[in-house]
C-alpha cells in the first residue's frame, strides 16, 4: 500500500496513522529479518496487525559478488517460490541498486536474457519497495555504505506494472518513507503511451528509454514492443512532454549488437531521433548469455558508432560492463535453471 493508504488502514481499525510510519521503519531496520520485529509495540498489537499484514516477502536468498568488478547479485526466492533477481554495481562512494518490476518480461526483446523467461508475474508494491530495504539494510550490517541511486532496470518493464512501481516510488520518495530526491531514481521502459504520459506529469524521476534502434524496421525485429508504440510516435510523446521533462535527465539506451544496429545508417537515425530531445545516449555493447543469438560488436565500431553521434554534438557514453563473470551485466538477468553456469555455485559459495 502507498503511504497515505497504510495511514488509512491503520485508521480504519482504530489505530493512530503514526503506526504506518512505525511499521515502515521497523521494515527498514530489520529488513533482513524473516520475523518481524517491532520493539515499540506490546505483542497484542503486533499480533492484530500481523494477522492481516505479511511482515516477510522474501524465503530465500543466494548471493554472488563478482571477482573482477565487486558487483554483487542476490537471487530472491519469493514467498510463492518465484525467483528474481536484484544487482548492486559500486562505484567510489556510490552504490547502485538495479531494481526488479516483474518476474521475467513480456516485452521479448530478442536480445534479453529476461525477455526469454516471458513474464512469470508482477511483483508487488512491497515487493519492489523490499528489494530497496533488504540491500540497504545488508550493506549497512557490514559496514558498507547504504544504497545512493536506484535504476530500475532489473527483470520486467517497469510500466508494465505501473500501479506497484508508483507504489514504491511513493515510498522512496515520500517524507513519510524513505524521502529521497527523484534524482536519486531513473525508470527505464520500452515506451507505454499512458503509463509513460502519467510518470512525466506525475514524477520528477529521470527517465531511460529503452531505444535500441531509432529505424522502424530494426527496432521491430528486436524490440516487438515496436508495434504497440512505433519509435516515431515515441518520440513524438516525449516531444510533447518536453516542457515536464526539463530539469530532469532524458536517456536513450541503445543495445548495440554486430551487423544489427552498429551501422553509420543505424548512428545517423540515431542522430535524428534525438535531435531536439535534451537527451544523451548510453550504449551498451551487447553482454553474452547462455543461449543468445547475437555477438558483441568489437571496441572501435563502438568508439567509431560513439564519435559520430558526438561529432552532431550529442552527450554519448558507453557504458562499461559490470557483473559479467556472474550474469548480473545489462540484459543477462534470468533465474531459469539453464541460464545459471555451473561455475556460480562455486562463487555463491565463497561471496
Amino acid at each position: 500500500m502507498p503511504p497515505a493508504e497504510l495511514r488509512q488502514w491503520f485508521a480504519e481499525h482504530g489505530w493512530p496513522g503514526y503506526r504506518a510510519r512505525q511499521l515502515f521503519e521497523a521494515q527498514r531496520k530489520y529488513a533482513a529479518s524473516g520475523e518481524a520485529r517491532i520493539t515499540t509495540w506490546s505483542a497484542e498489537l503486533c499480533n492484530q496487525v500481523f494477522e492481516e499484514l505479511d511482515w516477510s516477502w522474501w524465503q530465500e536468498l543466494q548471493h554472488w559478488r563478482d571477482p573482477e568488478d565487486a558487483t554483487e547479485k542476490w537471487v530472491v526466492t519469493l514467498r510463492d517460490g518465484q525467483r528474481m533477481q536484484m544487482v548492486m554495481i559500486p562505484d567510489r562512494d556510490r552504490r547502485t541498486l538495479c531494481v526488479s518490476s516483474q518476474v521475467g518480461c513480456a516485452m521479448g526483446c530478442t536480445f534479453c536474457s529476461t525477455g526469454e523467461m516471458r513474464l512469470q508475474r508482477n511483483l508487488t508494491g512491497g515487493e519492489i519497495l523490499g528489494q530497496i530495504l533488504l540491500v540497504d539494510r545488508l550493506l549497512r550490517d557490514r559496514g558498507d555504505r547504504g544504497l545512493t541511486n536506484l535504476v530500475f532496470m532489473g527483470m520486467g518493464e517497469p510500466l508494465h506494472n505501473e500501479y506497484a512501481v508508483r507504489t514504491a516510488l511513493d515510498w522512496i520518495i515520500s517524507t513519510d518513507g524513505l524521502g529521497w530526491s527523484p534524482d536519486r531514481v531513473t525508470i527505464s521502459t520500452v515506451g507505454i503511451a499512458a503509463p509513460l504520459r502519467r510518470l512525466i506529469r506525475e514524477s520528477r524521476v529521470n527517465l531511460a528509454i529503452s531505444l535500441h534502434a531509432a529505424r522502424p524496421d530494426v527496432r521491430a525485429g528486436i524490440v516487438p514492443a515496436e508495434r504497440g508504440l512505433p519509435a516515431d510516435e515515441l518520440r513524438a510523446l516525449l516531444l510533447d512532454e518536453i516542457r515536464a521533462l526539463r530539469n530532469r535527465k532524458l536517456t536513450f539506451e541503445v543495445v548495440l549488437l554486430a551487423g544489427i544496429n552498429d551501422s553509420e545508417d543505424d548512428a545517423r537515425e540515431l542522430i535524428r531521433y534525438v535531435s531536439g530531445l535534451n537527451a544523451m545516449v548510453n550504449l551498451i555493447p551487447f553482454n553474452p548469455w547462455p543461449g543468445g543469438r547475437y555477438s558483441r560488436p568489437a571496441r572501435p565500431a563502438v568508439e567509431r558508432f560513439q564519435r559520430l553521434l558526438q561529432d552532431a554534438s550529442i552527450s554519448c557514453f558507453i557504458r562499461r560492463t559490470r557483473g559479467r563473470n556472474i550474469l548480473a551485466a545489462c540484459g543477462t538477468l534470468n533465474t531459469t535453471e539453464h541460464a545459471v553456469p555451473v561455475d556460480l555455485v562455486e562463487l555463491s559459495e565463497r561471496s
